[in-house]
């Protein structure tokens, strides 16, 4: 099986625990190579209306680690992330560290807490790996 890495990147303060003004981080999806990955149909009904939609965050979380703000810590963590066909986390990793520990382990909690919905290519969801990037 191959393995594309596409970007999915949360930057910003949101938090969730912490108070943050709305609209304060973005998110957005981009792939980085050309796809070929696997695919399932998942009911498909009729015609297909969108039938090549990006995998996205369906819904954020973040964190901001107490620690890491008293210190004024800032960075960007790069977290490698796979995604099954129905959107569900797979496996999550640090591969761009941001130089603190407290912030790397904060985006991985963000990786695992976030809701993802699945690429659709040919009307079909599609699983892959994503680069999923916060910045703190």
């Amino acid at each position: 099986m191959q393995t594309f890495i596409k970007s999915l990147s949360l930057a910003g303060a949101l938090a969730l625990a912490v108070s943050a003004p709305a609209g304060a981080f973005s998110v957005a999806v981009r792939p980085l190579h050309p796809h070929s990955a696997k695919t399932s149909v998942v009911g498909v009904a009729g015609a297909c209306r969108n039938p090549d939609v990006d995998a996205r965050v369906a819904s954020a979380f973040f964190e901001m680690p107490g620690i890491a703000e008293a210190q004024g810590a800032t960075g960007t963590s790069g977290v490698a992330i796979e995604l099954s066909s129905a959107g569900t986390l797979v496996s999550e990793s640090i591969i761009q560290p941001s130089g603190n520990p407290n912030l790397d382990r904060a985006a991985l909690l963000s990786a695992r807490m976030s809701r993802f919905a699945p690429e659709v290519s040919n009307c079909a969801a599609v699983g892959g790996t994503y680069l999923y990037t916060v910045t703190f």
